[in-house]
């Protein structure tokens, strides 16, 4: 029996005829299983075929067009390397939400209108979305089924090294025979992977709104959250950013934002954290407009061609915009953004960033939000550690009954009490942005 591998590139595949007696060969499929733990294959099986999908495939020209192609890919794979009592493969889907999105409530609150939300099954229009919505409500409780929930009612202080928090560690990556990367470099290598659990579930035929693509990227080396704040990483992480948005295949539709959830910045037994639920250096791509980016903002001031703000209505944060039409903005923009992190992080706080691009599509501005975190969960008012979706005015709430009285209870209201609970006043976000003129 000869086995192929494929070739490489993004979708390289081989296939594999297998005769019907073999299907309940052990020995054949330990050497399957042999070939494709040793040259990093994932297994598809259809009827008589075997299909060994290449794991890590290299980016090419059209970030965005290498995404969907591993998208379609990852659908496809189904065999973990186990037999059955019967000598079979077990197959099984990597994605954990398969209704793909139709069971995901959003609640929409518009600005000046204290009226009840608008709620919407499986996704938001896009002329919904791109209104002048202040706060959306996310009702997913596939989602806390997830193995170990570590978002949500995360008070007790954690160590990282819990195995619900080592998921994207690399070499857990590579255990998990179903999950393809698609492989970016920038300073540093870095690993794109869809989300099993995702807030913004994958949705393939959909009128209302474009497959989202929701994603992680981490680091392809063991590397610590805490470290994200690093001006390398975040130069790579805003160079990643403006790749994917100016894909030949994403002009005229709607673009990526990125989210970052920080870790705690002090011993202290009461220090918060941002809401990150993996240990390993990691962000997440989504393909969302956040309320926040409809926000009243106060200009403070510019550091060569980046324009400082902070929020001026019920929240706080730092605003920092700059167009990314050159290597010197894009190093001077990782660069404020490093240094308002480090001020952060010597109060002992934690922060959230959301990368968010400019619309209409033709735009090369690039803004950040950046949220000084005081508090991860604010309890009793919400369960779930808030990270960046949440500092965004997105809220995610796993329980539909806590949902559906959280909508028809002042829930506006409640996610503003909770906002002040949960960010830093806005007179330090003040100090911070004056800090950045000096």
């Amino acid at each position: 029996m000869k086995i192929l591998t494929g070739a490489q590139g993004v979708g390289k595949t081989a296939v594999l005829e297998i005769e019907q007696h073999e299907l309940k060969n052990r020995e054949y499929w330990e050497k399957i299983f042999d070939q494709a733990k040793r040259d990093k294959l994932a297994i598809e099986l259809i009827d008589n075929k075997i299909i060994l999908h290449q794991r890590i495939t290299k980016s090419g020209k059209n970030l965005f067009k290498d995404l969907i192609n591993l998208y379609i890919r990852q659908k496809k794979v189904n065999i973990e390397r186990k037999l059955n009592n019967c000598n079979m493969p077990i197959k099984k889907e990597f994605f954990k939400i398969s209704e793909e999105g139709n069971t995901v409530d959003y609640a929409i609150f518009f600005k000046n209108l204290n009226k009840q939300p608008m709620v919407f099954k499986s996704s938001i229009p896009e002329k919904i979305l791109d209104s002048n919505i202040e706060i959306i409500l996310i009702q997913n409780s596939k989602r806390s089924k997830r193995p170990g929930s570590p978002g949500s009612h995360e008070i007790k202080r954690v160590t990282g090294l819990e195995d619900s928090m080592s998921v994207l560690r690399p070499d857990n990556i590579l255990k998990n025979d179903l999950e393809l990367i698609l492989e970016w470099t920038g300073g540093h290598m870095w690993w794109l992977c869809f989300n099993p659990f995702p807030i913004w579930p994958n949705k393939w035929d959909d009128n209302d709104f474009i497959q989202p693509f929701h994603c992680t990227c981490s680091r392809s080396d063991t590397v610590d959250q805490s470290r994200v704040n690093e001006f390398k990483n975040i130069k790579d992480l805003l160079l990643l950013f403006q790749e994917i948005n100016n894909s030949e295949d994403l002009k005229g539709q709607r673009k990526f934002r990125l989210g970052v959830n920080g870790w705690y910045s002090s011993l202290e037994p009461s220090a918060p954290k941002a809401g990150a639920s993996q240990s390993q250096l990691h962000t997440q791509l989504i393909r969302f407009i956040f309320p926040i980016e409809n926000a009243e903002t106060r200009q403070i001031g510019c550091s060569k061609d980046v324009n400082i703000s902070v929020i001026d209505d019920f929240g706080t944060g730092i605003v920092l915009e700059t167009f990314s039409d050159s290597d010197s903005k894009i190093n001077h923009l990782a660069l404020m953004i490093h240094k308002a992190i480090g001020m952060i992080i010597d109060k002992g706080d934690s922060y959230n960033l959301l990368f968010t691009p400019s619309e209409p599509f033709n735009n090369n501005t690039i803004r950040i939000f950046l949220a000084d975190r005081i508090m991860g969960t604010p309890s009793p008012l919400f369960t779930n550690e808030w990270g960046f979706s949440e500092f965004g005015r997105s809220v995610v709430i796993d329980d539909p009954v806590f949902f559906n009285n959280i909508i028809n209870n002042e829930g506006k209201n409640q996610f503003k009490n909770a906002t002040k609970l949960t960010l830093a006043p806005k007179h330090q976000l003040f100090k911070i942005a004056k800090r950045l003129l000096e």
